[in-house]
This record gives C-alpha cells, sequence and structure tokens, in this order.
C-alpha cells in the first residue's frame, strides 16, 4: 500500500515538473534548474549508486539461483540510470531522497528487530 502511495505522489510530482512553468530560477547546489534534467549527470550516477546499496546487502549467499539475481538486478540498475537521465534533476533528487530515507529506515529497524531476537 505505502509503494502504492509513494508511485502516486512520484506521478504527480513528476507531472508538476512538466507542466508548471517556472517564473524564477530553482537552483539547488549545483543544479541549475531542477525541471531539466541533470548536465552533469551527478543525481542519476547517485541514484543508481543507491539503488545498488540495497540490493548489495540483501545478497549475501552464493547459490545459483543469485548468481542468475545478480544479473537481472544490474540490468535493472542500468534500466534505472537511464530512465533518471532524462528525468528533471528535482524529480531525481526527490527519488534519491525516498532511497536514502528508505535505506535509513532498514538499517534502523532491522538493527532493533535483530536485537529483539537475542
Amino acid at each position: 500500500m505505502l509503494n502504492l502511495i509513494q508511485m502516486i505522489i512520484f506521478i504527480i510530482l513528476l507531472y508538476s515538473v512538466y507542466t508548471y512553468k517556472y517564473g524564477y530560477s530553482s537552483e539547488l547546489l549545483w543544479l541549475t534548474n531542477l525541471y531539466e534534467s541533470d548536465p552533469t549527470f551527478v543525481m542519476p550516477m547517485l541514484l543508481v549508486l543507491l539503488c545498488h546499496i540495497p540490493s548489495k546487502v540483501g545478497t549475501e549467499v552464493n547459490t545459483q539461483a543469485n548468481k542468475k539475481i545478480k544479473y537481472i538486478k544490474y540490468i535493472i540498475l542500468l534500466a534505472v540510470g537511464c530512465i533518471a537521465i532524462n528525468l528533471p534533476a528535482g524529480v531525481v533528487f526527490y527519488w534519491c531522497i525516498n532511497i536514502m530515507l528508505s535505506i535509513i529506515y532498514e538499517l534502523l529497524f532491522s538493527r532493533r528487530d535483530e536485537g529483539e531476537n537475542l
């Protein structure tokens, strides 16, 4: 259910960035316009790196099935990178922040759950 809500927010954000014409410059760090794609490709590379972190943590057992899944994960990371290159920088920034918060949440609550099991 939570993923559905996140997808709806993502679609609304994407639609609003594409349709709304800003009357002022929306700058953030090195990004001069949040409604244009990142010219330095830093945000798409950061997004691919952040997407890779949870998949790397989850695959520690080397079985034959995991070897096949590993290749699929790299293909998905490549697809995410290609999509992020064409998206507006504001949407990619939102996506990066969302993944960072998900990683932090998972780390905090997985450690707490491990402590309860001991």
